[in-house]
């Protein structure tokens, strides 16, 4: 992880790739690692302080960052392709956890509104690599551990549960959604408060109370993708003792309030 000595490192380059047509290359896993860390952060931060800036400063804020994960995803696609065969088995599968995050981020920066989920088909291809990405992780882990998903692996670096949970929430294709909720579930992982069991229940959960809405979906063509997006909003709170998820649900009749409602989960 990066520590504030080397925030200078980076300070300046990242302004370069963020607000110039400048094109973004890496020469080492850390060197991409520790880039991405930097960013992130740097993303967080500022979105703590938008309530102080104007929509047109905050929509120009956010397409400086898009832009840049569209490079960042460009920059690991060709270091992938020009050093994986070089790569330790450690190195290999640091990568793939970047790429899954980069990939999910890149993502998430594509969606307008970012509440909404995503139209149709049209990022299925992203979706599916991240579920290819979280299978080699995954896989890698197990063969390393006689136990398989038995006992559970702590991580305090970057791991694979938000990606994988991203997709389990906001894929359109149900059984991408469940291929994803199926690799949460074979391997017990905690990273931090997140835990691999416990999000994978929740992503079920909000699976189903939202095809119990709209009926069960077979593809990401079965159900209307506008009500889809609107029919359940959930919110996943997370402590020491386990997670608290709360969404809206319509009720029945024309003139009927919308619900919210909150079920506890424990680890």
């Amino acid at each position: 992880m990066i520590g504030f000595d080397q925030v200078n490192i980076y300070e300046n380059p990242f302004s370069e790739f963020m607000y110039n047509d400048v094109p973004l290359s890496f020469s080492s896993v850390g060197e991409a690692k520790k880039f991405y860390e930097y960013g992130h952060c740097l993303f967080s931060s500022s979105e703590a302080t938008h309530s102080e800036h104007s929509l047109t400063e905050v929509a120009a804020h956010k397409g400086h960052f898009a832009n840049l994960a569209s490079k960042m995803s460009l920059a690991i696609q060709a270091f992938v392709q020009s050093k994986s065969s070089s790569f330790t088995p450690k190195e290999d599968i640091a990568m793939a956890v970047l790429q899954l995050h980069v990939v999910s981020n890149s993502l998430q920066f594509e969606q307008v509104p970012p509440n909404q989920r995503p139209d149709s088909d049209k990022f299925l291809p992203q979706f599916e690599q991240l579920i290819a990405l979280g299978e080699k992780v995954i896989s890698s882990a197990f063969s390393s551990n006689d136990h398989g998903g038995q006992t559970t692996s702590f991580c305090l670096d970057m791991g694979i549960i938000i990606p994988l949970y991203y997709v389990a929430w906001q894929c359109p294709d149900p059984t991408i959604r469940r291929k994803a909720i199926t690799l949460l579930r074979s391997t017990s992982r905690q990273e931090g408060l997140l835990n691999s069991l416990l999000l994978a229940k929740a992503a079920e959960r909000i699976m189903e109370i939202e095809e119990s809405i709209l009926g069960e979906m077979k593809t990401c063509a079965d159900g209307p993708n506008w009500a889809r997006s609107t029919a359940v909003q959930p919110v996943l709170e997370l402590d020491d003792r386990g997670g608290r998820l709360q969404y809206t649900r319509p009720a029945q009749g024309a003139t009927a309030q919308v619900k919210v409602v909150e079920e506890v989960f424990s680890y």
